[in-house]
């Protein structure tokens, strides 16, 4: 599984991509992109991030944030992932994933 590195990483790679006219490495990091999105559960859960233990909440709003960046690239290139599906899984089920347990975890702490 990859994780928020992974994904940072690939951030990145996609910057350093189009700055140095590399579509190999853009092809590579944009593929790593759905990789990625394919390893999530169908409800929206990243299963590397959800093992964490008490951190497992920092973690996956960690790799959301790193994740909606690589996908602001992708998409000021004209690949717009956020409405894309992939058997079920989508970025917009995994931010909403990442929004209930936030608001649960808000509610708790009061």
């Amino acid at each position: 599984f990859f994780n928020q590195h992974a994904v940072l990483r690939d951030y990145l790679n996609l910057k350093i991509a189009i700055l140095t006219n590399d579509n190999k490495l853009f092809a590579k990091a944009a593929k790593r992109a759905l990789i990625f999105l394919a390893q999530s559960t169908p409800e929206g859960v990243y299963p590397y991030t959800a093992v964490r233990g008490q951190k497992a909440t920092f973690y996956n709003h960690e790799v959301m944030n790193d994740y909606t960046h690589l996908l602001e690239i992708l998409r000021a290139q004209d690949y717009d992932l956020y409405n894309f599906e992939l058997a079920g899984r989508s970025y917009k089920k995994n931010a909403e994933f990442c929004a209930i347990i936030s608001k649960l975890c808000r509610h708790l702490a009061n």
